[in-house]
């Protein structure tokens, strides 16, 4: 078993094998996310008698702390050959990528998954997340501009809010240009909605979940703008955050709601210290997007 940096020309027979381990998933999201701009330097691949059976992609991304700007390793893609399952390979791939983040001088890990034994086995700490759903249903809907294609003025206006809106909150990713581009492209594709206030520079950007269920994915300006923002047909908003965010407890002072834990995110420290770690997480000021997924 040779575990190893995948090359360029490997990424057909990455792509099957992502195909193959998320049947369930869209293959447009594999050709999205995989074939980023730091493929294939941060792809990890297991090979075994000549062939790929094991995969791993990290994400660099910048978060936001009461200290600054750190880099972070964002894990994705974590997959393993159907018939070479429970050889340890996955354990294998991440113990490499964890080498290769510290020399490479990430100072902490991020990743997204219910296998919760797993992760915590191999170095990363469990941190809670909470599901929340909203009735908007019968709120008066005002009116707002329907985005379906940014331009660059947009674009720079995006980011300028977002930055505005963020930057006083620890553990939220650094929107570049590249990200929102990134973004923006795939979930626009697939049918979901950017929406601006007509009262302000603020956005909002929904997937819907189903009839009268969206999704909130990403929020920009003034929190008290979310009524500005609903779909016309909206009757629940659903997302997932920390309780402490301010569009989640403005509209919990505005709506009824639900909540329900929501365990996703794990974090591992690389370079920076477990004491770090756990002032960055676990206070009041720690939050969390679905958007900020790598």
């Amino acid at each position: 078993m040779i575990i190893r940096i995948a090359k360029k020309e490997e990424l057909g027979s990455i792509l099957e094998l992502l195909y193959s381990c998320f049947t369930k998933t869209p293959k447009e999201y594999f050709l999205h996310f995989v074939p980023d701009r730091e493929f294939p330097e941060n792809s990890i691949v297991a090979v075994y008698s000549g062939k790929i059976v094991g995969y791993v992609q990290i994400y660099t991304r910048y978060l936001r702390t009461s200290k600054g700007l750190i880099k972070v390793g964002g894990i994705g893609n974590v997959c393993t050959k159907k018939t070479m399952r429970g050889k340890g390979i996955a354990s294998k791939l991440l113990s490499y990528a964890t080498s290769y983040m510290k020399n490479m001088d990430y100072e902490a890990s991020v990743l997204f998954a219910s296998k919760h034994k797993f992760y915590v086995k191999n170095g990363w700490k469990l941190v809670m997340t909470y599901h929340y759903e909203f009735d908007v249903d019968g709120i008066s809907k005002t009116s707002h501009e329907v985005i379906n294609k940014p331009d660059d003025t947009l674009l720079k206006d995006l980011m300028k809010t977002s930055e505005e809106f963020n930057k006083d909150f620890a553990f939220t990713v650094v929107r570049d240009e590249y990200l929102w581009n990134f973004q923006l492209g795939y979930f626009l594709k697939k049918g979901s909605l950017l929406i601006k206030s007509s009262t302000g520079e603020t956005y909002a950007l929904f997937d819907k979940a189903s009839d009268g269920v969206y999704n909130l994915l990403d929020f920009a300006g003034d929190p008290s703008k979310i009524s500005d923002l609903l779909p016309e047909d909206a009757k629940k908003i659903s997302f997932f955050s920390k309780p402490y965010h301010p569009v989640t407890e403005y509209l919990a002072k505005n709506f009824p709601y639900t909540e329900k834990e929501h365990v996703l995110i794990f974090v591992k420290p690389i370079k920076i210290d477990e004491k770090s770690i756990d002032d960055l997480i676990f206070t009041q000021r720690w939050h969390y997007w679905a958007f900020d997924m790598f």
